[in-house]
């Protein structure tokens, strides 16, 4: 049986700065993936894109996890 899962407002600050460092640190390995060069208004790929598909990454591999439980 799994633990029930804690409201997000029950979460401590370490525990959000830690959830909070694994999307950077997974934003910028998608940067790195993609030879992401820097910064552009209106290129496809830009800092906000790293960290929306690190997100997402991250809460894929969350999910994988939560359902292997």
């Amino acid at each position: 049986m799994s633990k029930p899962r804690k409201h997000f407002s029950e979460l401590s600050r370490p525990q959000i700065v830690k959830m909070w460092n694994g999307c950077v640190d997974a934003a910028i390995e998608y940067a790195k993936k993609i030879n992401m060069s820097g910064l552009s208004e209106c290129g496809s790929h830009n800092i906000y894109t790293a960290l929306k598909e690190a997100v997402f990454g991250e809460w894929e591999k969350a999910k994988e996890i939560r359902n292997r439980k």
